[in-house]
């Protein structure tokens, strides 16, 4: 939990992964009890990417959990660093 959270709202405007491996990694927001989700878009994984993907999120939510994954069984990935930017969006959530 952030420091000074309150319960309001959070707007996720982009992930960025420092991702390296084979395969698409697949990447999903959800809310608390996963009462909304958003898919992201699938990151092309590759031993040395040379970058750092950032892909757009536009969730809004109170928490967020972020699940990452991979589908067929030859697919890998190690990450090293994520970064999700986070901004406060409304103060408390509607009544």
């Amino acid at each position: 939990m952030a420091k000074g959270f309150n319960g309001e709202l959070l707007h996720s405007g982009f992930v960025r992964t420092r991702a390296v491996g084979s395969g698409s990694l697949r990447m999903t927001l959800s809310s608390l009890d996963d009462v909304t989700s958003k898919t992201l878009p699938v990151i092309a994984l590759s031993p040395t990417p040379g970058r750092e993907p950032m892909v757009l999120a536009g969730f809004i939510a109170q928490k967020m959990a972020l699940k990452i994954e991979v589908n067929a069984l030859d697919e890998w990935f190690s990450i090293s660093k994520i970064t999700v930017f986070v901004r406060q969006y409304a103060t408390e959530f509607p009544q």
